[in-house]
């Protein structure tokens, strides 16, 4: 057993091991009553900060790990409690107590009829001090833990743009001591938040690239899907993944076949050998998941507008493409990552500006959707004005652009890809902001912003 550090007024040898196995034994046992409960919590609390700290982050672990003792009370009190000894925590130990916290806030949230996820002042001031703690030693929070505490703060809505920006510089300047399923896990967390900074992403690319022999197929796969949300296309990566994974994973399932495939449609990327092993592992599948049935129409969409030739020749059959159209109709109903209201105003204002028939949630002739049409009859699959509108839903944000207000927007992966389709079959798109439209006056205002947008498609308001 350890003994409490010099600098905690706890017990030292013996003392120490015994305190703790008491502790550890009426925690146990308090299930038995809610007096038994009450007092062990009471006894819990009452020596948290004087035990060191890899002590402490084991005994709230195992607590957490204790039903009888999982309340959203405790919870609180265990954030207030080790708060204010965070700053003697070493990398370690502070990443899981953390992670703990983490999993037991979104346990609880997960247990309320709440829509959003709520926490109490207690969490938030405790997740508040790691982000402060961290930002002072980010140079010496081990790579591993880094990657873990900011995939907690994402995971709760409290990754801080300033904080990411600093976190993601710090990883930059040492990617080299990742390894390949660290960086995949830190890069998974701006994910989360929704955050995208360049040379962190590129780093990423780099490091599957130079470790692709070693790299579990699961790292590269999320790894590709995290470089295609922000358009990280690497053509010496998407080359090496091709030349190296079919053969590695043969007993690798059909949809995550398929989910690398679609990553590699997305960022234009290609390699034959691969899509052929993709294609051939889904006809010997049994089963195939619903989402991955919608990636692999994309995919098939992709190849068929832009590597027609080398696709012919593993094309699927028509009847397994209407099938999978069908499949794609029945799961993809709404387009919407906007706000309705700001949907329908648009349009209201297209109406007044065209004629013919204007649509909401219009899909078109490849089964994809767009937000608005405006068609010439009524039966019309494709309109001859296609409007999608960019969000925060739509977009990720970029942290290495000083003016956040004006930063070019990075648009999703699974937006963009749907776009180049429609693009590919020639249908006229513009995007609208919703944040621009948001800021518009009257009607008035809203229609000649709508008709300026319009103005890049040609004659479509003549």
């Amino acid at each position: 057993g350890a003994a409490a550090s010099s600098s905690a007024p706890a017990p030292t040898g013996g003392g120490a091991v015994s305190q703790w196995e008491a502790l550890n034994s009426k925690l146990q046992a308090a299930g038995s009553s809610p007096e038994a409960r009450k007092a062990a919590e009471k006894e819990l609390l009452g020596v948290l900060q004087r035990l060191e700290p890899r002590r402490c982050a084991e005994i709230v672990e195992r607590v957490h790990g204790m039903e009888h003792m999982r309340s959203n009370e405790l919870l609180d009190a265990i954030a207030r409690t080790t708060a204010p000894v965070i700053p003697r925590f070493g990398s370690p130990d502070l990443t899981r107590l953390t992670v703990t916290l983490e999993r037991w806030a979104l346990e609880a949230a997960a247990g309320s009829d709440e829509k959003t996820l709520r926490l109490s002042e207690e969490l938030r001031a405790y997740f508040n001090a790691i982000s402060t703690e961290v930002s002072l030693r980010l140079m010496d929070v081990g790579p591993g833990d880094l990657a873990r505490i900011s995939l907690s703060l994402a995971s709760l809505g409290l990754a801080g743009a300033r904080l990411f920006a600093s976190v993601a510089r710090a990883a930059v300047a040492r990617s080299d001591r990742f390894a390949p399923n660290e960086l995949v896990s830190l890069v998974l967390a701006f994910d989360k938040a929704r955050f995208f900074q360049t040379s962190l992403f590129e780093a990423l690319a780099r490091c599957l690239r130079t470790n692709i022999k070693d790299v579990a197929p699961k790292d590269v796969i999320e790894g590709m899907r995290l470089l295609a949300t922000c358009g990280i296309s690497d053509k010496e990566l998407g080359q090496a993944i091709g030349e190296n994974l079919p053969r590695r994973a043969t007993a690798m399932p059909a949809e995550d076949f398929c989910s690398l495939a679609w990553n590699f449609c997305a960022l234009g990327l290609h390699h034959d050998r691969l899509f052929r092993a993709v294609f051939q592992a889904l006809e010997d599948a049994a089963s195939v998941g619903g989402e991955s049935l919608c990636q692999l129409y994309e995919v098939h969409l992709v190849l068929d507008s832009e590597h027609k030739k080398e696709y012919a020749k593993y094309r699927m059959e028509a009847e397994a493409i209407q099938s999978l159209l069908e499949h794609y109709k029945e799961n993809r109903k709404d387009c919407r990552r906007c706000a309705e209201r700001h949907r329908s105003d648009i349009v209201s204002a297209l109406k007044s500006l065209v004629e013919g028939i204007v649509h909401a949630n219009h899909r078109t002739s490849t089964g994809l959707l767009v937000d608005v049409a405006a068609c010439r009859k009524k039966s019309s699959a494709d309109g001859y004005i296609h409007i999608d509108i960019d969000s925060a839903l739509t977009v990720v944000r970029p942290l290495d652009q000083e003016d956040p207000a004006h930063a070019s927007l990075v648009l999703d992966g699974s937006v963009a890809i749907r776009r180049r389709i429609l693009q590919k079959h020639d249908l006229r798109l513009v995007t609208v902001r919703e944040a621009d439209w948001r800021g518009l006056g009257d009607s008035k205002e809203k229609r000649r912003h709508l008709r300026s947008l319009l103005a890049s498609l040609g004659d479509v308001l003549e």
